[in-house]
């Protein structure tokens, strides 16, 4: 997901730090990645904008060489999902006489769930499951699929009392001080419907032991990064204690205040507001872009409309480490879901000339 202008920028930063003109320095870079997976995020952006602002078109790619792998080593106990991963991954699973849309893939039978909510995990379950769930997950392709299944996980979250942490939100100008003349003609009540992407929601529901998401990067030292899940194991109104429950720091304990988080990165709103929140979200779902680079026991992948860009269907699904720890739930519109011959399809976006 990393745009190549960011790429030409390290090699810029790395010339001037070594006061020498060559590529990065002189100094061996080394990249990881899958051009499978989703490709960088240009908001309402065309195919060829994507694919234009890959690492693939950036100026120092030629300079690169390339080594591939091969063997799938986080399905490798099941080689039949293995190659059916990669066969969806490269765009070779593809059913032109399904009349649906030109993306359109048959989702197999054994994969299929009814209620994706109750099969990652179950109809309820209490605090002391925490750390069986904290290995599974839902994924969908939009932020709102996934605040509404958060809050159904919650609810089935027993034995623990819900607490409602409220922000506070204000209009900041490009000075970072008040502007009382867009307050005025902003309420405050319409900004705290607002929902946007990388931050918390006004109105935060939590209960003790539930599964959150860190949004910030805190203290990379600490194991605080954007992305970190974490599990809930207290709080008060002003701050949260707070379990690592991923990777390195899994099992250390942190106590997370409340932080003012900013919408000056997103160019959707025309203006810039403010909110003062705990910089966490609920975890037992996320988007299928937030998914990248993390491997789940069980894993749901819930459509209520197909994935919109190249390699989400292929992200979702290979979270998982073997066909029986993944369902998914298709839902049926005029572009997904049951055909006449009762098979479900979905949409597998994948830009071919990306892998060129």
């Amino acid at each position: 997901m990393a745009p190549g202008t960011a790429l030409e920028i390290v090699d810029l930063i790395f010339q001037d730090l070594m006061g020498v003109q060559m590529r990065f320095g002189g100094k061996v870079v080394v990249l990881g990645g899958d051009f499978r997976q989703v490709l960088p995020v240009i908001r309402k952006g065309s195919r060829c904008a994507i694919i234009a602002s890959t690492i693939k078109k950036s100026s120092v790619w030629p300079f690169f060489q390339t080594f591939r792998l091969e063997r799938n080593m986080r399905a490798i106990t099941d080689p039949n999902f293995s190659k059916w991963l990669l066969d969806i991954g490269d765009g070779m699973i593809h059913s032109p006489e399904i009349p649906k849309t030109q993306y359109s893939v048959e989702v197999p039978i054994s994969l299929i769930s009814n209620d994706i909510v109750t099969d990652i995990f179950g109809n309820s379950f209490s605090y002391t499951d925490v750390e069986k769930f904290s290995r599974r997950a839902i994924l969908c392709p939009r932020n709102e699929d996934v605040r509404l299944i958060n809050e159904r996980v919650l609810i089935n979250l027993n034995n623990a009392v819900q607490m409602s942490f409220y922000a506070i939100d204000s209009i900041k100008n490009d000075d970072g001080v008040d502007d009382h003349d867009l307050q005025v003609n902003i309420p405050v009540e319409f900004l705290n419907t607002l929902n946007p992407s990388g931050l918390a929601p006004y109105k935060l529901n939590l209960k003790v032991g539930c599964i959150v998401m860190l949004l910030r990067n805190l203290s990379v030292n600490k194991g605080l990064c954007n992305g970190t899940r974490m599990i809930v194991r207290g709080f008060r109104q002003n701050v949260l204690q707070l379990e690592i429950i991923t990777g390195t720091f899994s099992g250390t304990v942190h106590f997370i205040p409340r932080i003012s988080l900013d919408t000056s990165n997103d160019p959707a709103l025309p203006f810039n507001f403010v909110r003062h929140q705990f910089p966490v979200r609920l975890a037992y779902a996320m988007t299928i872009n937030k998914s990248q680079g993390q491997t789940f026991d069980k894993v749901g992948l819930y459509l209520p409309e197909p994935c919109f860009s190249h390699g989400q269907f292929y992200t979702g699904c290979s979270r998982a480490m073997e066909s029986n720890g993944l369902k998914i739930q298709v839902k049926d519109t005029t572009r997904q879901g049951k055909t006449n011959n009762e098979q479900t399809v979905t949409d597998n976006i994948v830009y071919r000339e990306i892998f060129s």
